[in-house]
């Protein structure tokens, strides 16, 4: 396989693609994007000397040169775009969250499966260094049996409202935007659950964050039940004061050792916490972004190694389409006050 062309569609995260140019022997090459901002458009493409910009979507999806799209747009607009980009032949790496209800994620997943082309969502998370030195220490066997797995995404949103308003005028549903992350961590570490048990809540915190009888939670307390008894619970707050605490957290419990944020101790010693990375056999990569950036260039060699050994991505249509099935199912648990069964045909 030659050089894979790349298009871009919203430059707001989207701009965080640019950075694979700091890998010299890549095969992606960004070649196209398109922003509603004008502004920001041309910027971009004058800043990196793409060779194609448009202000129109369909027009950046008919180009015979591009073969991978980038999705960053609002979420409610995500099905409809990654759509039409499996329309056109495109495969495609869809930013989280994926889509914001399970109709749509379904109806996405069928067109992948009907086209055959390979669709990627961006979960950051699966590819942050600490994040992937713990899952590797628990696929090595030294934390023994995973009792439990908490993770948390707590994170003052009135900044990001500024930033972005869309969040507040279509709105952005916190629950499939938002609790995906920590979501997607947990189920990364202990797979699928059959229920969850689900509260929500509305701070009010904002008054351009629309409100009114639980439609509009921002806050977020869930419990994941596994038939096997293992435990799982996560907590995404999004209207509150931003805490003293990670942003992003993650636990992980086993019988031989535990991690917490990065930090690790084992059974035969209680007293020595050990760093992650240095308590697991894997290489660093050579990227020097540590943060955002650097979890996106991961996770397009990612894709870019799937693409070129006709492999299924980390989280591929169907593990995305999954993810939403457990927030739908915390949807419906936080309405009803009860524990919900999680779909899982489809």
């Amino acid at each position: 396989m030659g050089k894979i062309g790349v298009g871009i569609i919203g430059l707001g995260m989207g701009k965080s693609m640019f950075g694979i140019r700091q890998i010299p022997d890549t095969a992606l090459e960004i070649r196209g994007i398109c922003d509603t901002d004008v502004n920001r458009l041309e910027s971009s493409r004058a800043e990196h000397n793409v060779p194609f910009a448009t202000t129109d979507y369909q027009e950046l999806l008919q180009r015979d040169e591009i073969d991978i799209v980038g999705i960053y747009t609002p979420d409610p607009l995500h099905a409809q775009h990654c759509l039409d980009a499996l329309d056109c032949g495109k495969h495609v790496i869809c930013t989280k969250g994926f889509v914001d209800n399970l109709d749509d994620a379904i109806h996405v997943l069928q067109r992948t499966r009907e086209t055959g082309l390979k669709l990627m969502v961006g979960q950051t998370c699966r590819f942050r260094p600490d994040f992937m030195y713990t899952h590797r220490l628990m696929e090595s066997g030294r934390l023994g049996s995973i009792v439990a797995v908490e993770a948390h995404y707590v994170h003052d949103m009135r900044g990001v409202l500024t930033a972005t308003p869309w969040r507040y005028q279509m709105p952005q549903k916190t629950l499939y935007g938002g609790l995906c992350h920590p979501m997607d961590l947990i189920i990364w570490f202990l797979g699928f659950p059959s229920a969850v048990h689900a509260v929500g809540h509305e701070s009010g915190i904002d008054e351009r964050y629309p409100s009114g009888e639980g439609r509009f939670n921002d806050n977020w307390m869930v419990n994941l039940i596994y038939e096997d008894g293992r435990l799982g619970r996560l907590l995404g707050l999004y209207g509150l004061c931003h805490p003293p605490l990670p942003m992003l957290g993650l636990s992980v419990y086993g019988t031989a050792g535990s991690v917490v944020n990065g930090d690790a101790i084992f059974d035969d010693n209680h007293r020595t916490v050990i760093p992650v990375e240095d308590a697991v056999s894997m290489e660093a990569d050579e990227i020097a972004d540590s943060g955002h950036i650097g979890e996106v260039v991961r996770y397009m060699l990612h894709f870019e190694d799937c693409l070129k050994h006709d492999k299924q991505p980390l989280i591929n249509a169907e593990v995305g389409t999954k993810v939403i099935a457990v927030l739908d199912a915390c949807e419906g648990s936080a309405r009803s006050g009860k524990v919900e069964r999680v779909q899982s045909m489809f």
